[in-house]
């Protein structure tokens, strides 16, 4: 049964599911942002539907309703691709960037610190804040049909990514995973 949706142009789906012949349930969080057909980006209305989602599962887990979190993409090629350059070209204050920035990256936090397994579907490219968002799950797969770009894009802009101390010690995992 779908639990909530958060209406803007980012939309994001939470599921409970069943798992056959277990007494597992999972909670698939699904992204896809509903002004691209094609890619999802993390602008102020995706941040606020994951972060949404995501304490909606810390609810699921604390209630014992939940044994684990699916993430994945509504997008057919695009798990999500960082940040929306336009978006944060209009971004007029450099405290409202740094906010968006530090609500994600709480948004990466509590999806690692949730006491059950944390998946990740790729399908695409991860890239900048998607592959922080995937490297803050538990375990990452991805979708051999479709090209996987895993990237932080940012450093070439002279912007380190928001959890950098975690992302460098897991890159390397996450990086050997898909490659091997």
């Amino acid at each position: 049964s779908n639990m909530s949706e958060f209406s803007s142009a980012a939309h994001v789906n939470t599921e409970l599911v069943e798992v056959p012949e277990t007494d597992s349930r999972l909670m698939v969080i699904c992204m896809n942002h509903l002004t691209s057909k094609t890619v999802n980006v993390i602008d102020e209305g995706m941040g606020l539907a994951l972060a949404s989602a995501v304490m909606e599962a810390e609810w699921c887990v604390e209630n014992k309703l939940i044994n684990g979190v699916v993430l994945c993409s509504g997008k057919h090629q695009s798990f999500l691709a960082g940040a929306d350059l336009l978006f944060e070209q209009r971004m007029t204050s450099k405290v409202k960037a740094s906010t968006l920035v530090r609500r994600f990256g709480g948004v990466v936090s509590k999806l690692e610190s949730l006491d059950v397994s944390t998946f990740a579907i790729v399908n695409g490219a991860a890239l900048g804040g998607g592959l922080e968002l995937i490297i803050g799950c538990d375990y990452r797969i991805a979708d051999a049909k479709h090209c996987t770009q895993l990237g932080l894009p940012e450093v070439k802009l002279g912007v380190l990514p928001g959890k950098l101390h975690n992302t460098s010690c897991r890159i390397s995992i996450c990086v050997w995973l898909f490659t091997a």
